[in-house]
Parts: structure tokens; C-alpha cells; sequence
């Protein structure tokens, strides 16, 4: 057996043979290192740039054992590479350390008689080509990411999905924790936030709609047109709305806001990312960012100038319903004699226009300043019950209308403050009410004759152009509410004036004068004649002539009558006509048109009073 201190020397010859000539090599070695380890895993040499740059001089290493030096994990991984070397079996190993990355390549050293007495591992930097080759993948990892996402925007129809997409890409691309998209608002000067990803329900609600002059990143690069950065931990940052804080107390430390840009270079809204921690994305994820912003922009214009094609042919479609429904009540209006049918008629139409579930149509009564239900459709019997009438001090809409003149809105009674606690409460969720709108009826002359109302079974904002056409029912609603009303109170008045004129004692007709040729009265037609005035004269007038009644009626009567008729300006006489030995007091008065001759007369018999004054002057 040969000595120990034989095998030693077998050992210790070679490598100092070999000491000068390494070093030359490894002095060469740019980036590297060059490492001798013994059969005890102990370092013998130990060389090279890379030692420097992890920290290492050559005497840290240079008789002490991997154990004593590497990490334990580290110590493990290399043990079973440099005894594969002294085995006999080169090894090839790429690794990362010290935040480089390193190939090594281990290869065992032989004596002169074959057999291993080391190991030599030398390491090269190739922190380089993994960068350009982990940017290469990135690239077309990113490439691709940006043309999935081209094809999902020409094959979606979904514009929410388009949004969502849009999002998702922008965070992979920046390597984002959160994201969001916006449109700009075009009417209102705002960004309104369309999808986002990440945030929570304050941070959302906060940005739901941002103005373009806010100080956030979103309103700061849509004012300058370019992207912006911003860091939410900031000290001297402004912060008046809170914005910054909601980020921080969110997690998110630093966010980027791109500008979309249209080809017509309209800006049409932001792209925006976060992250958790301070950070810059670099120029490459920028560019491809730049990329989406592109495509993202001209595919949704493209797609919002589609959606707003059908929106427009639709809303004209709908209009043209709404206007066919509207002009139908006009001809109902005209023909139909129910009254009852006419307000089912213009409950229908309001139903349909406001695209609800339920409705109802109410009277006011001024007398009592309380609103009859006039027609109801989609209540349970009993709400239709309480609301049967309702007064001006309700918690209902139609009250809150009633008193203010103006339109009711509440979009939802479960959270509207004044019916909290309310029997109307009540009603509306016996019915499953959760909206409701009420519109005045305002007649011509500027006064409130009753109120059209819309239910809905959901929360619910009416539009615009629902309101608008609603109006125009409105109108006709009170022109039909304020005509029948007109209609009653002259149905009322035409009884206390036939009760009054056929019952009073004094005589009263009406007559249309007659004029000759030359434009002087000679002759009247009774159009209307009282029974005190039939009693008085003892035969019917009415459809008569005068002169045909009685042949020598006395001209000065007609006389009488063609003068007011002719001025009109009533007059007051007692005449005594001679043919039935009467003296009667009248006063006769214009009635109608200026270009009519019509004439009435009230008058009665004081043929007593007469003779008692001759009496009395005797």
C-alpha cells in the first residue's frame, strides 16, 4: 500500500506544475472564476472576476472546505457536481448567483497515471444572453399575447368582455398588480370607468367617474396627452379628494395612466396599471404597452361607433313605437266616448314608454286637495286600495309631486330616506315596488290636474328620452283630464241654469233678430223661451217667428232688439202691449258673437203695480 504521504506528493506536484499556468488563464477570463476543489471538497484555487463581484477574495476560499464556505442549500447542490467530477464524470451546470447568471463547467484532473486528484470548475457570466434570451421570450410571449387578444376583439360581440380583456393584457404586459380602462366622456368632460381588475369596491366607486382636470395620473395624461407615472406614497404630493390614500390603504404603491389615442387622434379614454411596490415598467413592456394602447384604441372606436349604430337604430325604432302609441291616444282622444277606456288607453301607453312593470293614472280634486285613483295596472289589490286616494302630505311620489309641481323620481324606496317606516313603504313591497316615478298632469292654463306614475320591480334610473316622451302623454293626459272636468262643471252648470231657467217667475227668450233688406228690424225667431214666458204669452215661441204668432206684434219691440243687437249694449224698458192689456218691466241684452243678432230678454208682468200706481195718483 502506497504511503499517505506519497498519495500527498502525487497530488501536490501536478497542481503547483499547473499553478502558473492557470492563473495566466484565469486572469484572461473575463466575468469568470476558476475553482480547484481536492477529494475534501477543498478549495486549492480559487480565482477570477466573479469572486470579486460576489463578495470573495481568493484567501476566503483557498484551504477551506465548500461546507465552511457556501451556504448549506448551495454546499448540498455542488457536492453531488464535484463528486460526479471525481468520479470521472464531467458536468455542465447553469445557476444563478449573486443576481448574475453563470455557466460552469466542472471537469476532473488527472496525474500522470490516469488518475483524478481534483476537480477543475470554471464559471462564465452569462448573465447577458439570458437576459436577451428571457427578452426574446418576453417579446414573443407578449407578441403573442397582443395578437390572442386582436383576434378576441374581432370575434367578440361582448364590448364588457372586450373591456375586461383589454385590462387583463395591459397588467401582463406591465407586470402589474391591478389595472383598469376608462372612456372619456365626451358631454360631461369625465372619465368613466369601464372594467377594472384588482381594486376594491371604495377604490371603484371613487373612480368610477374621474374629471379630466382631477389630480390623478388618469386626469393629469389625458390634459397633457401623454403617459404619465406617479408614486401614492409621495409626502409633498397634493391629495385634496383622497385619491392617494384610497391607493395606499389599498396596497398600491405606484401606478402608469396611458393615454388611448384614436388614428383621428381623438383621445377616447386611459389605460391604467398598478403595482404593490414602487415601480417603473421598463422601455420594452412600455413599448409593447404602447402597442395595446394602439389596438385597443381603434378596435374599441371601432366597436363603439358599431354599438352606437344599434343603439340608434334601435332607440329610432323604439321612438317610432312611442310615437305610433302617442299618436294612437290622439286619435282615441277624438273618438273614443269611455271615459274609463281612455284612461286604461293612456296607462298603457305610459307603461310601455317607461318600459316598467306597473302604473297608475290619478285625478287631482281641488276641493280637497287629494288625488283620486283613476286607473292602476300591476299593484296587489290591497296597495291599490290605500292609494285610492291619496293626500298632499304622502311619502308617496305622487305627493312629493303634488306638492312641489314637479316631477317625483325614486330610484329605490328600499333606500330613500323619507318612506323609511312609512305604510306607503309597506304598499310598495306588497306590490314589489323598488321604483318609482311620478309626473304632474299640467293642464294648458298652468294648473295641476292630476299625476301619471311608472313602478318598477328593480332599481331603476328612467331616461331621458323616456321622461321626454312621457311628457308628451302627460300633456294629453291633462288636456283629456282638464277637458272632462270642463265637461262636468258645464254638465253642472247647464243643470243649475235649466233649474234656475225653468223654474224662475220672471219670463226669458232668446231670439235672433231679423233684418230686412234695408238693415232694419222687422221680425225675431224664438230660439229659447221659459215656461213662465210660454205661461205669460199663452202659446209656445220657441221655433217661431214673432209675426206668426201674433200678426200685429208691435214693431217697437223688434225695434228694441235690433238696436242691441246691433250695439250691444243692453237696455232696460216697461212697455204696455196693447193686444193682451199687460204692462211688462224687461231688460234685454247681447248674446253671443259681435256678428250675430242674437238677443235675450228677461221681463215680467207688473201690470198690477201699474195700476196701483194710476190708482194712487188719483
Amino acid at each position: 500500500m502506497q504511503p499517505e504521504s506519497d498519495k500527498q506528493h502525487c497530488i501536490s506536484d501536478p497542481l503547483q506544475d499547473s499553478e502558473a499556468l492557470l492563473r495566466a488563464m484565469i486572469e484572461n477570463l473575463p466575468g469568470g472564476a476558476a475553482f480547484v476543489v481536492d477529494p475534501d471538497l477543498r478549495y486549492r484555487l480559487a480565482e477570477g472576476e466573479a469572486l470579486s463581484v460576489a463578495g470573495f477574495k481568493p484567501e476566503d476560499l483557498v484551504g477551506r472546505t465548500i461546507f465552511e464556505v457556501l451556504p448549506p442549500d448551495l454546499a448540498t447542490s455542488y457536492e453531488v457536481l464535484y463528486r460526479q467530477a471525481l468520479a470521472g464524470e464531467p458536468f455542465e451546470h447553469e445557476h444563478n448567483a449573486h443576481d448574475r447568471f453563470y455557466i460552469s463547467r466542472g471537469k476532473p484532473l488527472r496525474s500522470a497515471n490516469g488518475e483524478v486528484y481534483a476537480v477543475l470548475a470554471v464559471s462564465y457570466d452569462i448573465t447577458e444572453r439570458r437576459q436577451a434570451e428571457a427578452a426574446a421570450a418576453a417579446d414573443l410571449e407578449d407578441t403573442q399575447r397582443l395578437r390572442e387578444l386582436g383576434a378576441r376583439l374581432v370575434a367578440e360581440d361582448d364590448i364588457q368582455t372586450l373591456y375586461q380583456e383589454i385590462v387583463a393584457t395591459a397588467i401582463a404586459l406591465t407586470r402589474a398588480d391591478a389595472g383598469s380602462i376608462q372612456m372619456l366622456d365626451e358631454a360631461t368632460q369625465e372619465l368613466v370607468m369601464l372594467a377594472n381588475q384588482g381594486a376594491g369596491q371604495e377604490l371603484t366607486q371613487h373612480f368610477y367617474r374621474v374629471n379630466v382636470g382631477s389630480n390623478t395620473p388618469c386626469g393629469m395624461a389625458l390634459t397633457t396627452g401623454t403617459r404619465t407615472f406617479i408614486d401614492f406614497d409621495v409626502p409633498q404630493s397634493e391629495d385634496p379628494h383622497g385619491s392617494m390614500r384610497l391607493h395606499r390603504e389599498e396596497g398600491y404603491l405606484s401606478a402608469q395612466s396611458t393615454p388611448l389615442i384614436a388614428r383621428s387622434g381623438k383621445a377616447i379614454g386611459m389605460v391604467s396599471t398598478h403595482w404593490c411596490k414602487h415601480h417603473r415598467p421598463s422601455d420594452r413592456e412600455l413599448r409593447f404597452l404602447d402597442l395595446l394602447a394602439r389596438q385597443a384604441a381603434d378596435l374599441i372606436e371601432q366597436r363603439q361607433a358599431q354599438a352606437a349604430l344599434r343603439e340608434s337604430e334601435a332607440r329610432l325604432a323604439l321612438e317610432l313605437a312611442d310615437a305610433k302609441q302617442l299618436q294612437f291616444i290622439s286619435s282615441q282622444l277624438l273618438q273614443e266616448e269611455n271615459i274609463n277606456a281612455l284612461y286604461e288607453q293612456i296607462l298603457e301607453a305610459a307603461i310601455a314608454i317607461m318600459r316598467s312593470e306597473m302604473g297608475s293614472l290619478q285625478m287631482l280634486h281641488p276641493d280637497s286637495n287629494q288625488l283620486q285613483l283613476l286607473a292602476w295596472k300591476g299593484f296587489d289589490p290591497a296597495s291599490a286600495a290605500f292609494w285610492e286616494w291619496v293626500r298632499v302630505d304622502s311619502d308617496t311620489t305622487c305627493g312629493m309631486a303634488l306638492k312641489t309641481g314637479e316631477r317625483a323620481i325614486i330610484p329605490d324606496v328600499e333606500t330613500w330616506e323619507y318612506t323609511a317606516g312609512s305604510r306607503d313603504l309597506d304598499a310598495f313591497r306588497l306590490s314589489g315596488i323598488r321604483a318609482v316615478q311620478t309626473t304632474p298632469l299640467i293642464s294648458r292654463s298652468g294648473r295641476v290636474v292630476g299625476m301619471i306614475s311608472s313602478h318598477w320591480r328593480a332599481p331603476h334610473q328612467p331616461s331621458e328620452r323616456e321622461l321626454g316622451l312621457l311628457d308628451v302623454l302627460a300633456r294629453q293626459a291633462a288636456d283629456l283630464i282638464e277637458q272632462r272636468q270642463a265637461e262636468a262643471a258645464l254638465c253642472q252648470s247647464e243643470a243649475k241654469y235649466r233649474s234656475l231657467f225653468e223654474s224662475m217667475d220672471e219670463g226669458y227668450i232668446l231670439v235672433d233678430v231679423i233684418f230686412d233688406e234695408n238693415d232694419q228690424p222687422i221680425d225675431c225667431l224664438y230660439l229659447e223661451a221659459n215656461p213662465a214666458a210660454v205661461q205669460m204669452t199663452g202659446t209656445e215661441l220657441v221655433g217661431r217667428p214673432a209675426l206668426e204668432i201674433d200678426p200685429n206684434f208691435e214693431s217697437r219691440w223688434f225695434e228694441t232688439f235690433g238696436r242691441v243687437a246691433k250695439t250691444g249694449i243692453g237696455e232696460r224698458h216697461e212697455f204696455y202691449t196693447a193686444p193682451l192689456d199687460v204692462w211688462y218691466s224687461f231688460y234685454v241684452f247681447k248674446v253671443g258673437e259681435p256678428n250675430e243678432t242674437r238677443v235675450a230678454a228677461i221681463y215680467q208682468d207688473v201690470s198690477d203695480r201699474k195700476r196701483h200706481d194710476a190708482n194712487s195718483s188719483f
